[in-house]
């Protein structure tokens, strides 16, 4: 037997993305998920011959000994990464039959380790709709590396701000910018994202050494036909998975002020840009490969 391990529950209205792709990853090879205590000592009854340990939030997990013990006594461990600041657990780093799939690429050295853009997964083909707020959308934590990005596109006039977040971190966006909107977070994007005219995609400032795939938001944003518009300092992400074109790149507020002015003209070219992409078709091919 095989079976997937998410350290939180997978429930239907989850939206982690660890969360999902546990459970994609469990339906795509049709083996049991296991992501409470009682699954776990149920699958302690069998040899396990692979484990696919999906990273998430250990900290909140009441089986982590159980966890342990299914890995240890694998034949095979394969640790799925979506995240780069999520640390392989101790216990794993002997066994003697360790793999990686994730979606940053090998920056400390696994042995084993192939790179899959999970982020796919998150890709929704949703409906052209007209939006009610302009300006600048995002949302999200407040990531200690993106602080400094975010004081640049956050904390200028030239455009509306708005900001969708958790409570505990709408005081440290609030002080970047006092102006901006900002609203509680909603579990799913997908149901109102559509009402901003336009998102900026910006990602972590990091060494050069760590390189990774596109967000979970890049697919999520152009998935509700919402214009993105790139920070040029993601080109290097964004021209590795081959989705770089320098008409949505901005540099600036002023420039990002600029662009707005023909949002509905470039909303109409990066729509046409994706279309009839299979996002998740392609996420299957590229994970069944990797394994």
């Amino acid at each position: 037997m095989s079976c997937v391990i998410n350290p939180t529950k997978c429930t239907a209205t989850a939206i982690t993305a660890s969360n999902k792709i546990a459970a994609w990853i469990s339906s795509l090879l049709r083996i049991p998920l296991v992501d409470d205590k009682q699954l776990a000592m149920r699958a302690l009854q069998s040899k396990q011959e692979t484990v696919f340990l999906v990273n998430g939030m250990f900290g909140f997990c009441d089986f982590r000994k159980e966890i342990e013990l299914l890995c240890a006594n694998a034949k095979e461990v394969i640790w799925i990464g979506n995240d780069y600041m999520c640390k392989l657990p101790t216990h794993l780093k002997a066994h003697s039959s360790l793999r990686r799939i994730a979606q940053y690429d090998n920056f400390d050295g696994i042995s084993n380790h192939r790179l899959v853009d999970f982020n796919k997964l998150l890709f929704f083909d949703g409906a052209k709709r007209n939006y009610r707020n302009p300006g600048m959308f995002y949302y999200g934590a407040f990531r200690p590396n993106r602080i400094e990005n975010f004081k640049t596109w956050f904390a200028q006039n030239e455009v509306p701000v708005h900001i969708s977040t958790s409570q505990k971190n709408s005081s440290d966006f609030a002080a970047i910018n006092r102006n901006a909107k900002i609203y509680k977070a909603n579990g799913d994007i997908k149901k109102f994202i559509h009402f901003f005219q336009s998102s900026i995609y910006m990602e972590d400032r990091v060494p050069a050494k760590i390189q990774y795939t596109p967000a979970n938001r890049f697919y999520e944003v152009i998935g509700s036909k919402v214009l993105l518009l790139y920070d040029i300092q993601a080109k290097g992400t964004l021209s590795r998975a081959g989705y770089w074109d320098d008409i949505f790149c901005v540099s600036s507020p002023a420039e990002y002020a600029q662009k707005l002015k023909q949002s509905e003209s470039l909303r109409e070219k990066q729509i046409e840009m994706f279309r009839g992409r299979d996002f998740k078709a392609e996420l299957n091919r590229e994970f069944l490969a990797a394994l």
